[in-house]
C-alpha cells in the first residue's frame, strides 16, 4: 500500500481516503483524510476533501470544524471562508456564517460571488432564508 511505503505523503493519505469512502467506510476515510491535513496543513485541497467526507457522512459540524481549524491557521483564505459561511448558514449558524461573509469580503471584495455574498449577509440580518451561495469545484474565487 503506499500509505505504508510513504507515510509522510499527504496525496497517498487522500488517496486512501477518497477510496474508503468510495468503500462507505467513513470513519477510515475521515482519519485517512485527518492524517493528510495533518502532513500538508496549509493545502486547502485537503480541508476541502475532509468537507466532503464529512458532508457525505452526515456529520456537517465536522465539516464547519475542519473549515474553522484551517481559517484560524490560514486567514487569508477566501474560498474558505465562503465554504464556511455556506456550511454555517446552511447549519442554522447564522453568526458563524454572516462574520464568515465578511471575512470573504474584506479578502475577495470584487470577486464575482461579492455581491451575492452582500445578499447573503444582508438576509441573515433581516432572518431571511435564501439559497447558499455555488462554489466551482477547487475553483479559485479570486475573481483574477
Amino acid at each position: 500500500e503506499e500509505v505504508d511505503a510513504n507515510p509522510q505523503d499527504a496525496d497517498a493519505w487522500e488517496d486512501l481516503a477518497l477510496a474508503q469512502a468510495t468503500d462507505g467506510n467513513f470513519a477510515e476515510a475521515l482519519a485517512s483524510g485527518e492524517k493528510a491535513a495533518e502532513l500538508d496543513p496549509g493545502d486547502f485541497r485537503r480541508v476541502e476533501t475532509l468537507v466532503s467526507l464529512h458532508t457525505q457522512s452526515g456529520n456537517p459540524d465536522g465539516a464547519i470544524s475542519a473549515l474553522e481549524t484551517y481559517t484560524q491557521d490560514n486567514p487569508d483564505n477566501p474560498d474558505a471562508f465562503l465554504q464556511l459561511g455556506n456550511l454555517a448558514q446552511r447549519a442554522g449558524r447564522d453568526t458563524l456564517a454572516r462574520l464568515s461573509f465578511e471575512r470573504f469580503l474584506v479578502l475577495a471584495p470584487d470577486d464575482r460571488n461579492a455581491d451575492g455574498v452582500r445578499q447573503q449577509i444582508s438576509n441573515i440580518e433581516s432572518g431571511v432564508a435564501v439559497p447558499e451561495i455555488e462554489v466551482p469545484e477547487g475553483g479559485d474565487n479570486s475573481g483574477n
